[in-house]
């Protein structure tokens, strides 16, 4: 992508990394395709414009969009799907599209923003869910042992779509889950759902991980 942004792929390949220098940068090339891709209120819709997605953000959900991601990740194909429908595609859209069909081994795209840490891990994990179905069933595998109703609905809150629920539960678990329990710090509910009864899946999802990171770089 010709277009000031640095990239690199993992995974043999079948990721794409890409830096953003910041978060409007970021969410000119992803914003609408995320949204379609894993918003409750947004998927399969082509959304207008970003504008349109902040301001639903700021009224539904008291958050500034801008500021809220440090780090978004897609599938190639839904970024395919969407152009497939989409009639209006930006300039910075249009260059991503361009970029994926001269890469066709790549399976899934990660981009953050280069001050962001944690978005990268989290990345990963959501792109091996999607390339690997051996991780993807051991994945579920675990997190089926758990009733994870209290982070579904932390989820849906934070306008995630239900599809997803499984693959965020699969993520957050590596990149830190007090971020959907934010707010509940020192309350009894987070001693008792995440310092108690998640933390034996989190430390499990985190072998998975770990162990299929040390194969497939």
């Amino acid at each position: 992508m010709d277009c000031g942004l640095q990239k690199y792929t993992l995974h043999n390949g079948k990721t794409l990394v890409i830096f953003c220098k910041d978060n409007v940068e970021m969410l000119k090339v992803f914003a609408r395709i995320r949204e379609y891709y894993k918003s409750k209120d947004f998927k399969g819709i082509i959304v207008d414009n970003l504008e349109q997605i902040i301001d639903l953000y700021k009224n539904k959900y008291n958050v500034d969009y801008i500021g809220l991601w440090d780090g978004l990740n897609v599938p190639k194909s839904i970024v395919f799907y969407f152009a497939e429908k989409c009639n209006n595609l930006n300039e910075r859209e249009k260059m991503l599209v361009g970029l994926l069909r001269t890469m066709p081994e790549v399976q899934y795209i990660i981009a953050y923003i280069t001050n962001s840490s944690d978005a990268i891990p989290h990345g990963i994990a959501h792109s091996m869910y999607h390339n690997y179905h051996e991780y993807r069933d051991e994945v579920n595998r675990e997190i089926g042992k758990y009733d994870t109703g209290k982070i579904n609905k932390l989820l849906s809150a934070r306008g995630k779509h239900e599809s997803i629920f499984l693959n965020e539960i699969n993520a957050y678990s590596i990149s830190g889950m007090e971020e959907i329990f934010n707010g509940w710090f020192d309350s009894f509910q987070w001693h008792i759902y995440y310092k108690w009864y998640y933390r034996r899946m989190i430390e499990q999802l985190e072998k998975i991980y770990n162990d299929y990171m040390s194969r497939n770089q």
